[in-house]
C-alpha cells in the first residue's frame, strides 16, 4: 500500500498515556484506499486494524479519514511532535507485523527479522521491513 497521508495523536493525563495513529493509504493497482489505524498505550503493543471494512474510492476513504481524525481530537488528543514521528511509524509497522503473525501470514522467525530491520539505523533497510509488511498485509487482504 501507497501511505498517502499519516496522523499521529497522543494523549496524556495524570492516569493515561496513550497513542492513536490514523493512515490513509492507496491500494496498489487501483483508485480505492484504506484507513489503517494503530492505538494503545506508549512504549506497548498497539492494538491495530482498518477503519473501512472494504477499500473505498478516494472522496469517501478521505472522508472517513477525516472523521476518524477529527473524534480524535475532539476527545481530547493532540498532534505528535513530527520529531518524534518516525521512532512512533516503526511502532506501528512493528504492531501491525505481530498481528500478521497472530494471523499466521508471517512466522515468529520472519517477525523477529522484519522487526530488527525496522528498528535498524540504515533507512534502505528501514523501507524494507516497511515493504516486506506491506506486501503480506497486501496478501492478507487479497485472501478476505
Amino acid at each position: 500500500m501507497e501511505l498517502i497521508q499519516t496522523t499521529n495523536l497522543h494523549y496524556y493525563d495524570f492516569k493515561s498515556d496513550k497513542v492513536y495513529y490514523a493512515e490513509l493509504c492507496k491500494i496498489p493497482k487501483s483508485n480505492l484506499w484504506n484507513i489503517n489505524f494503530a492505538y494503545g498505550r506508549r512504549n506497548n503493543t498497539l492494538i491495530h486494524g482498518v477503519k473501512n471494512g472494504q477499500p473505498l474510492p478516494y472522496n469517501k476513504a478521505a472522508a472517513v479519514y477525516m472523521t476518524l481524525v477529527n473524534s480524535k481530537l475532539n476527545k481530547g488528543y493532540k498532534r505528535t511532535d513530527l520529531s518524534l514521528v518516525a521512532n512512533n511509524r516503526t511502532r506501528a509497522y512493528s504492531s501491525f507485523a505481530a498481528a500478521l503473525v497472530n494471523e499466521k501470514y508471517i512466522t515468529e522467525d520472519e517477525y523477529t527479522t522484519v522487526t530488527r530491520m525496522l528498528y535498524s539505523t540504515d533507512p534502505e533497510t528501514v523501507k524494507l521491513a516497511e515493504v516486506l509488511i506491506e506486501t503480506k498485509e497486501k496478501l492478507r487482504w487479497e485472501q478476505n
